[in-house]
């Protein structure tokens, strides 16, 4: 038997029969792929660069602007230092629902080895392997135990950075074990939020099947929002829900508010500054949209629900129409919405401009219960 046929089987009982060009070098160190070319059009808090065997990763601080950590994630294995990341991450940790399901839409929820809460997961598959004992449920996100993770087998940890520091963050450094904070939620185009794809792309080796899923994904938002600039009606609509005494409601600059000027309404509060959520009193929230067209998110499936949350409700145009409120199963929507903020428009143009939609189902959105 030749040497280079030793090699090639050898190749094969490494890395298994596979469309790919990966192979692995002789001195063990550099598995070469072809590096697939990325670009990062719509999303503002991460950069990807190709490089020689793997990609250079920026993310950048939604309040500053300014780079927060830059990562080398490499197939060359023989590179060290304390922001190397090696390719391919086989083990991942995904304490925001959001990278769940791009997981799962990229078919590799096998990588998956950690969730924050098993109860706020929509896929069957993620359900199943957690049952499975294959996903270690984590808990508090406050504090998730050390032991937790290390149990976990997880190379890399995906948070969603509502926090500057993870915990115990430079102890899982020291066990080369990456926490890595995800900032899609603080996107200002809801295209932005879903380019974080292309991060999972790369750390799983699926980047091609990401770059196409989001090129599928942005031209049918793009032939979306151009739909509805054949009407002239654009109903108002405010949205968010209380907590406390405080009404939770999208920033003007938040990736929901674009959602709702694509989807050719004019939202009450999108003059206002910030990409997440603004905080109002109930009594201004009642005062500006008492007679808005529509009401959505109120977070409770009905109306009776609704009531006991917020008695004024009733006194909303829209709370005794038929327009509040659309509401969602909130860990679908949590999971995949974000990397497909065109079946969030589609339905939105449904609700509010009937006329010109052709969609039979929604996705994510239903007309609240009594």
């Amino acid at each position: 038997m030749t040497r280079l046929l030793m090699v090639s089987l050898i190749t094969l009982i490494l890395f298994g029969c596979s469309d790919s060009t990966e192979t692995i070098s002789n001195n063990n160190n550099v598995i070469e792929v072809e590096i697939e070319p990325i670009s990062i059009d719509f999303a503002e808090n991460f950069t990807l660069t190709s490089i020689e065997n793997g990609y250079e990763l920026e993310l950048i601080d939604p309040n500053t602007q300014k780079t927060e950590e830059h990562f080398v994630l490499t197939y060359d294995h023989s590179v060290s230092g304390e922001n190397v990341i090696h390719l391919p991450i086989k083990n991942i940790a995904c304490l925001s629902q959001t990278s769940v399901g791009m997981l799962s839409i990229l078919s590799a929820t096998d990588y998956l080895t950690g969730i924050s809460n098993i109860n706020y997961v929509y896929s069957d598959d993620v359900k199943q392997k957690f049952e499975n004992n294959e996903i270690v449920e984590f808990g508090d996100e406050t504090n998730y135990p050390l032991e937790k993770i290390i149990q976990s087998n997880s190379e890399m940890i995906l948070y969603s950075g509502f926090g500057k520091n993870f915990p115990h963050e430079q102890k899982l450094l020291q066990l080369d074990i990456h926490p890595i904070p995800i900032y899609d939620w603080r996107e200002a185009h809801p295209l932005g939020k879903a380019e974080w794809i292309k991060f999972i792309g790369v750390l799983t080796g699926k980047v091609e099947e990401a770059n196409d899923f989001f090129n599928e994904v942005k031209n049918n938002y793009i032939d979306l929002s151009q739909q509805v600039l054949t009407s002239d009606y654009s109903p108002v609509v405010f949205s968010g829900n209380i907590l406390g005494d405080i009404w939770y409601a999208p920033a003007g600059g938040s990736y929901m508010a674009m959602l709702f000027t694509d989807a050719g309404a004019t939202y009450s509060y999108r003059f206002t500054k910030g990409t997440g959520s603004i905080e109002k009193s109930l009594e201004s929230v009642l005062v500006d949209n008492r007679t808005a067209d529509f009401g959505l998110n109120p977070g409770v499936p009905s109306k009776s629900k609704l009531l006991e949350l917020v008695p004024q409700a009733k006194n909303f145009d829209a709370f005794e129409g038929k327009t509040y409120c659309y509401t969602h199963d909130s860990n679908k929507f949590w999971e995949r919405s974000a990397a497909e903020p065109n079946l969030v428009l589609s339905d939105l143009i449904h609700i509010f401009h009937p006329e010109i939609s052709e969609k039979d189902t929604l996705d994510f959105y239903q007309l609240i219960g009594e």
